[in-house]
């Protein structure tokens, strides 16, 4: 009976290191598109360009450097990067949410308010 109770937790772990579902990367070739738009709780493994801004609602992760050519916002408890994973924060103007967190530089030079 406890090596079925241990199954039950274990098995839909494993299912997941075979196929992973959770977190897909975002395929964005260029800059052209001008805009990017992340919804709530996005996970993005690579790195995030735009022409003109970059906006991520609450709670969404990006693992490598945003850049931005005109303006960013980051949305509530918002995380680019980790620990043991920096990166860059690059826009004229970035905007922080509560609770937004960046594990690197930050390069804003018109400003950075926070909302």
């Amino acid at each position: 009976m406890t090596l079925l109770w241990f199954l039950l937790r274990v098995i839909p772990a494993i299912r997941e290191l075979v196929r992973p579902t959770e977190v897909l990367p975002l395929k964005v070739g260029d800059r052209s598109a001008g805009e990017v738009d992340l919804a709530d709780e996005a996970r993005v493994l690579g790195s995030v360009a735009a022409r003109r801004r970059v906006m991520t609602g609450a709670a969404a992760w990006i693992g490598a450097p945003v850049i931005a050519e005109d303006r960013m916002r980051l949305g509530q408890g918002s995380v680019v990067g980790g620990p043991y994973l920096p990166a860059t924060v690059s826009a004229p103007e970035v905007e922080l949410g509560q609770g937004a967190a960046v594990y690197g530089q930050v390069s804003a030079p018109r400003g950075g308010p926070t909302f």
